[in-house]
């Protein structure tokens, strides 16, 4: 792929990316078969991700979070939240403490890994 331009060579990547996905094969196989070593493939496949992130900007997930259920009496402490996670992407920092219910904590990562 050599007289392309980046951008040109990362579309023609990505059409590969889309085949293999679409021919039902695994990475591995669909190598193989075409002749492509994985680890390209991989570099690739990363570089597309990459691109993918720095054109869309930041974008903002909407979730929606179970109430929080307080201990009758004992109003919420201002400013006194501790995070036991901290979870650094890009420009985006999530922090959970240590009673945020699971089902939130999944909810989040889901959501983080869909973003």
């Amino acid at each position: 792929m050599k007289g392309i331009t980046p951008q040109e060579r990362l579309e023609k990547w990505n059409a590969a990316i889309c085949a293999q996905k679409a021919s039902g094969l695994t990475i591995k196989e669909w190598c193989e078969q075409n002749g492509i070593n994985s680890n390209t493939y991989y570099y690739y496949l990363r570089r597309i991700r990459d691109a993918m992130l720095e054109s869309s900007g930041p974008r903002l997930v909407e979730m929606e979070f179970p109430a929080a259920d307080l201990p009758a009496g004992k109003p919420a402490a201002q400013n006194s939240f501790l995070p036991q996670i901290t979870i650094t992407l890009r420009d985006c920092v999530i922090s959970i403490g240590e009673t945020a219910p699971p089902e939130l904590i999944s909810s989040v990562l889901e959501a983080v890994r869909h973003a």
